[in-house]
């Protein structure tokens, strides 16, 4: 799609001073039409069911229209998104100071706090983890705080409900 139509118009609309009589109504209403294919050019190049592959991550965003998969040394510092699961896979890959959110199941090796700032990790189904303190944990409308270390510990939604209970 040739976008160079759309750049002159947002153009256009940077200097609105000089271009008073070129906005018209007719003219938001063209810009809107192309900005909307333009969208959907973009979303039509998304792909579903895509698995992600990552050795290591700092300081990053990383999402997925599948399964997310973190190998070696893991994730510090990054917000990662997958529609599917995120799998944290190698003993040493750690979840570090990140945001993690999953559709489905969120599986790590170790998560916790990086520089203070706690890990966050929401899943749609389950989390697991070998390892795990300073982390906040949602799975569908539950929430809990995770402050000390826990060991090999499998949470669901209804472990956080009985959690916020006590």
């Amino acid at each position: 799609m040739d976008i160079e139509q759309i750049k002159h118009m947002l153009e256009v609309f940077l200097h609105p001073g000089q271009f008073t009589d070129f906005i018209t109504d007719s003219v938001i209403g063209t810009l809107l039409k192309l900005l909307e294919a333009f969208c959907a050019r973009i979303e039509g190049l998304q792909e579903a069911n895509a698995r992600i592959d990552v050795s290591e991550a700092e300081g990053c965003m990383l999402q997925a229209g599948g399964d997310l998969y973190i190998h070696k040394e893991g994730v510090r510092n990054c917000t990662l998104r997958a529609s599917g699961n995120v799998q944290f896979l190698m003993e040493q890959s750690v979840c570090s100071g990140s945001i993690v959110e999953a559709g489905g199941a969120i599986t790590l090796q170790s998560a916790g706090a990086e520089a203070g700032q706690q890990s966050v990790l929401t899943a749609g189904s389950t989390i697991s983890a070998r390892r795990i303190s300073a982390t906040r944990l949602s799975i569908g409308e539950y929430t809990t705080e995770i402050d000390d270390l826990l060991e090999d510990a499998v949470f669901t939604a209804q472990d956080l409900r009985t959690a916020n209970q006590r």
